[in-house]
């Protein structure tokens, strides 16, 4: 496995803390190999004061999100708006913090809503459509990207006050996207149905299709940094770059099971 580049070790430690937490499945060495369970990721002996950091985790789910925000990793639901407005009966799909205070989440029916006080309370805010959004992320507290069913890909640079969208990469609304991640306001990837991996250079202005493999269903993408990265999938498939996703290579994940989510903490650590 080439390695990575290596990145803050705290952030490895806090990370790793919290997949222990949740059961979930790890890797070491740039992202691969993969192993269910994280106890076979431990954190290096100069993270250990690392440990008392306090996590922060968030997982959206019908009418509520619940999060994690405490040493022994117990877990609060709560009601986004109301638990008897329409954001109550809505099923939340992916959320995203820009920062620690503001953070944004969609769901089905083109539902989004935004938290300028960390996850406290919800603000409903209109994107103009009624597509079903599956993934949502902001690089910055202005910009950000949502995507969703049909080859929605949606645009913000006011906070998701208003919203540009576009279709044109769907080839007429057969491809889906799920996942959407950024590095920073320019660098980023896009991911869906048929195996498509988009990266943009520009603030996603212009896309570009990286890779192509047919037959499989990505749900997530992340990148550690500007050239190590995963994507993650249906029938357990997990591909790995370490140039900025100008390549792909598969990993093994030891699952056949469908995978939903993945992160790279740096270099030699991954969720």
């Amino acid at each position: 496995t080439p390695p990575g580049p290596r990145m803050s070790q705290g952030a490895s430690a806090s990370s790793l803390a919290m997949a222990r937490r949740l059961g979930l499945l790890a890797a070491c060495a740039a992202c691969l190999p993969w192993e269910a369970g994280a106890a076979a990721c431990a954190p290096p002996p100069a993270c250990a004061d690392a440990a008392h950091d306090v996590v922060r985790a968030w997982v959206p789910k019908v009418g509520r999100l619940q999060s994690m925000c405490d040493q022994e990793g117990q877990w609060t639901s709560e009601c986004v708006g109301s638990c008897t407005s329409t954001l109550a009966e809505t099923d939340w799909r992916s959320v995203h913090f820009a920062d620690a205070l503001r953070g944004w989440m969609v769901g089905d029916g083109g539902a989004l809503v935004r938290s300028a006080d960390g996850g406290a309370s919800w603000t409903a805010q209109d994107t103009g459509v009624f597509t079903d959004l599956r993934g949502v992320h902001f690089p910055t507290a202005s910009l950000g990207f949502a995507v969703g069913a049909g080859g929605a890909l949606g645009r913000t640079a006011d906070g998701g006050e208003s919203w540009t969208w576009r279709y044109d990469l769907s080839d007429g609304g057969a491809n889906e996207f799920h996942g959407v991640h950024f590095f920073d306001n320019k660098v980023g990837w896009l991911v869906g149905s048929s195996g498509r991996i988009y990266r943009t250079v520009d603030g996603g202005r212009a896309w570009i299709l990286e890779t192509w493999a047919s037959g499989y269903t990505f749900f997530a993408v992340h990148f550690a940094d500007r050239r190590v990265g995963a994507v993650a999938g249906s029938s357990g498939r997990i591909l790995w770059s370490s140039d900025g996703g100008e390549t792909w290579a598969l990993g093994a994940s030891n699952v056949n099971g469908t995978l939903r989510a993945v992160h790279c903490v740096n270099g030699t650590h991954g969720f």
